[in-house]
């Protein structure tokens, strides 16, 4: 689901995406990624992160995102960088099994109404030892129910019990911390 022109001016100003870029720079810095590693960034927005994430890791960084307006941006501000962006949509990546070794996503999964098949495609596209790194906006395990209820397919209602759920066995929890409704965990891919 696209953004709304507002979420869209909101996310593009230079303030919150220096912000979001500099919060996936930490949360990347805890797994310690090795240059030239394969990165993908699920709902690039206008690149500011993954430009960022490319800069200071010297990863091999690839964006996507459903809008392509914003790939069209991400891609201007990418000039010079190792990073390029695509529309896609996170419900059916167009990559291989196991074509990257990070793969992230920062407030985007709250917008795909499709929240669990865009997150079994994240696994799909992870390496056997990748890691998924998790940004975004959960809700109480009732609300998110309710929401399933009362507006089905308007937005993706996840809860942390929902995505815990989703990621269990599959997946090792790294680190995993939540404030509020806000939920950041680094989760790595378990040899299969």
């Amino acid at each position: 689901m696209k953004m709304t022109r507002l979420e869209t001016a909101l996310v593009n100003g230079d303030r919150h995406s220096r912000r979001v870029a500099a919060r996936m720079e930490r949360l990347l810095r805890e797994i310690s990624p090795r240059p030239g590693a394969r990165y993908l960034e699920i709902g690039s927005g206008n690149g500011a992160a993954a430009v960022r994430v490319a800069q200071a890791f010297g990863l091999e960084v690839v964006g996507v995102d459903i809008d392509p307006k914003q790939v069209e941006r991400a891609t201007r501000a990418s000039l010079g960088v190792n990073a390029r962006f695509l529309v896609a949509d996170a419900t059916r990546l167009p990559f291989t099994n196991g074509s990257f070794d990070i793969v992230a996503t920062s407030k985007t999964t709250h917008h795909v109404p499709a929240w669990h098949d865009a997150l079994e495609e994240i696994a799909r596209v992870l390496t056997h030892d990748g890691y998924l790194v998790f940004d975004d906006l959960v809700l109480p395990d009732w609300l998110a129910r309710a929401g399933d209820l009362l507006a089905p397919g308007r937005a993706g209602y996840l809860s942390r019990r929902r995505l815990d759920d989703l990621l269990s066995g599959d997946f090792e929890t790294i680190r995993s911390e939540s404030a509020g409704i806000v939920y950041q965990g680094i989760f790595k891919r378990i040899a299969v």
